[in-house]
């Protein structure tokens, strides 16, 4: 009668005990860990969404510097069709001078053909005039694309100019920099190559330039040294100025001496570019240009910039990798503020120790946070109990931080407390200190082994005890009611714990499905017992699915971001592109202006004297041919042949008829011609000419340079559909305004609303 009792006793037990371990580990709290696991991961997918809007307004930032650089690229084109337009007259002059040359013809012939090269020379300083009226208008616009960057990298492309200095005799040495500057990158890499340059032109066979730069407080200073024979003081000032070079008395032999060579405008620009910069921002302030010379010894220039921070924002596609250099960063960060109480404790700086040590337990609780996101055991500088300290958790919890770095830290910290008579705070740190340094001293498998010598003796009392009270009849209702259940949910429970556990490992989506796999699938001997009685499959299931989800959401961001970053990059690749196109035009153009407009008045001055010498002119006529074909050449070999038509073209065509008409109402209409070709048709009754005004409106001869650009477009237009119809005139309308008729492509479709 007792053992039965007993044993329905213990049946009851064993049900009871049954139930408790089910609610113990009930469904819900085996998805607590997924559920942040869930929330975690909604906060990265809200900041990948965030960092994508960034990227897009980069690219709408960038749409809009690109849309600008192509309207200059139009504007640089439509001034190429003007330098074109004037070789024709050239071309005219040269075979009059021919035909003055080749035949005898009577005076009233001769004086008609000198008439005409006459007309022909105003019509070229015409054109001359419009060109140098825009260039003129332009020259206070210096285009500055402001970044930052490496100045290495400009560097790394100076220093494959070597062989140029090397042919010479002149050797090139350009120190490698780690500074970051904020300016035009394009701008910084034509000073240094214009200065350099310069350097090596003044420096004889066997001399030294050298490329250098240097980190200050407020500025990076850039500077190229050289070893020549520098200048005197006389030189030193005007080297900026593009003055005449002093002439010099030779004091022995009391002849002139041509002093050393000048610079040119190379220095000039570079100086109108500092001087640009600190019309920009105060960031500029700090910009200056300076050089140092000394006979004999050679000459050193120098620019100074702001610094730049350097953004990464297609780093942010980084957010899926790990996390490794942001906690070496702590760990450096830790160490230099432990170093720092350790030093101030020796130097008897007891209140700074306290401060630096404040600020690296700040840097160990921001570490913990990037560990442990949702973690609340944080260190603090005093407590209550030293037993409860956050560093007692960390280590029980296997933290990866350096415990030798926190002991030494409350240990300092302790020593400054005593000096500073702050008592709590010497107790609180003191024990923490003893308390982890015999934690971390200690045996670390005597625990286990006391736990397995423990856990022995009570399976040992239990096995005693069963086989005292129960008999032989009590082991198989404890084991087919309750032990069996226990041990394989138990079992099941530790798979599903470990799988929690990889949820927040650092490895891909990918790798962790795999360890769910091998750890819940395969080769589990109770994955049928799962199935049937216990649910735990269910989680497991929701987990992986999850992961699953969570793959196709970060593969779909990831691709998005990649998508956006590479169209960004493509963005900035065409707005670079058309940057430098755009200088080098400004600077070819410059170039021809200045050395080409001189050549008609000289005809012209040969023509009115009274010697008439043909000879003379037909040689300067052909020099200035030769020479206005060569750099006209060298600036249509900057044109790229291509320009994309679209409706950010069309949208400029519209903005410059828009400015025609007076910045009013476009009032356009259309007619379809044939197949080929559509007439629209802009009235501008604001615009009032005279009839010559209007007939000249869309040539070289006009006054309004819009047009030069409405003309161009509409050409570029007619290039690109390859329809050679395409046109714009202007003709006056009854009331004395102006109507606008382009002739364009049916390929190009204009909304007249």
């Amino acid at each position: 009668c007792v053992a039965i009792a007993i044993v329905v006793l213990l049946l009851y037990v064993f049900s009871r005990m049954r139930r408790r371990d089910a609610e113990k580990y009930s469904i819900d709290k085996m998805l607590e860990p997924l559920d942040r696991w869930k929330q975690r991961e909604m906060e990265i997918t809200e900041s990948v969404a965030e960092s994508y809007e960034e990227i897009i307004e980069a690219q709408q930032t960038a749409e809009l510097l690109l849309e600008r650089n192509l309207q200059q690229n139009i504007e640089q084109r439509a001034k190429m069709s003007l330098v074109n337009s004037i070789m024709p007259f050239i071309d005219r002059m040269l075979a009059e001078i021919r035909c003055l040359l080749t035949r005898k013809e009577d005076e009233a012939t001769v004086d008609g053909r000198y008439a005409y090269i006459l007309e022909l020379t105003d019509q070229i300083n015409a054109y001359n005039m419009v060109l140098t009226d825009w260039i003129q208008l332009r020259r206070g616009e210096l285009s500055l694309k402001i970044e930052s960057f490496r100045l290495q990298e400009l560097f790394d492309i100076v220093r494959r100019s070597r062989l140029s200095f090397s042919m010479k005799g002149v050797d090139l040495v350009v120190a490698d920099s780690d500074a970051v500057v904020k300016a035009d990158r394009t701008l910084t890499l034509f000073m240094i190559n214009t200065i350099a340059d310069n350097a090596r032109k003044a420096t004889g066979k066997g001399g030294v330039v050298t490329v250098s730069a240097e980190d200050c407080a407020d500025y990076v200073e850039i500077a190229i040294s050289d070893t020549g024979e520098g200048m005197d003081e006389q030189q030193l000032r005007n080297v900026f100025n593009h003055q005449p070079s002093a002439v010099a008395q030779d004091d022995d032999k009391g002849e002139a001496r041509a002093s050393q060579p000048q610079h040119g405008f190379g220095l000039m620009n570079c100086k109108g570019i500092i001087e640009k910069y600190k019309k920009v921002s105060q960031v500029f302030a700090v910009c200056s240009i300076s050089a140092t010379s000394e006979k004999g010894r050679g000459t050193t220039f120098s620019f100074r910039l702001p610094h730049g921070v350097m953004r990464l924002v297609v780093a942010l596609l980084s957010i899926f990798g790990s996390i490794s250099a942001e906690a070496a960063n702590y760990e450096k960060q830790i160490q230099r503020f432990s170093d720092s109480v350790y030093f101030c404790n020796l130097q008897g700086r007891y209140e700074q120790s306290l401060v630096y040590s404040d600020s690296a337990r700040t840097y160990l609780n921001i570490y913990y946070n990037t560990l442990r996101p949702y973690g609340k055991d944080l260190m603090v500088m005093c407590g209550t109990s030293a037993d409860r300290a956050a560093e007692l958790k960390w280590l029980t919890d296997s933290l990866k931080f350096n415990f030798s770095t926190i002991i030494d830290l409350r240990n300092e910290t302790a020593v400054a407390a005593l000096a500073l008579h702050k008592w709590d705070l010497y107790n609180y740190n003191n024990k923490l200190y003893f308390r982890l340094f015999r934690e971390c001293s200690a045996d670390p498998s005597l625990s286990g082994y006391v736990k397995q010598v423990k856990q022995s003796n009570e399976t040992k009392y239990v096995a005693i005890i069963l086989l005292l009270l129960l008999l032989l009849a009590i082991l198989p209702a404890y084991y087919v009611l309750y032990y069996r259940h226990k041990v394989y949910y138990r079992i099941l429970v530790d798979k599903l714990r470990a799988i929690n556990g990889v949820l927040f490992d650092d490895v891909a989506e990918e790798d962790k499905l795999s360890k769910i796999r091998s750890i819940w699938y395969d080769h589990n001997r109770y994955l049928a017992y799962a199935k049937e009685t216990s649910g735990l499959t269910g989680v497991v299931d929701q987990i992986r699915r999850a992961l699953e989800d969570n793959i196709n959401i970060r593969r779909a961001n990831s691709e998005k971001m990649e998508l956006a970053g590479d169209e960004l990059h493509r963005l900035h690749y065409e707005i670079d592109r058309l940057h430098v196109n755009n200088n080098v035009l400004d600077n070819c153009f410059s170039t021809l202006k200045h050395e080409t407009m001189y050549y008609p008045s000289r005809i012209r001055q040969l023509i009115d004297s009274p010697e008439r010498n043909l000879v003379a002119l037909s040689e300067i006529t052909s020099y200035y041919k030769e020479l206005y074909t060569l750099l006209s050449l060298q600036a249509q070999n900057q044109v790229e042949t291509n320009l994309k038509i679209d409706e950010n073209l069309v949208r400029y065509l519209l903005s410059l008829l828009r400015r025609l008409a007076g910045n009013r109402n476009l009032m356009l209409t259309s007619q379809a011609l044939d197949a080929q070709y559509t007439r629209y048709v802009a009235e501008m009754p604001a615009l009032k000419l005279s009839a010559q005004q209007v007939a000249e409106l869309f040539t070289p001869s006009t006054s309004n340079l819009l047009c030069l650009i409405v003309r161009q477009i509409v050409r570029e237009m007619g290039e690109t559909t390859n329809h050679r119809g395409c046109g714009v005139l202007a003709e006056r309308r009854p009331d004395g305004g102006t109507n606008v008729i382009l002739t364009l492509s049916n390929k190009i479709k204009i909304n007249i609303k």
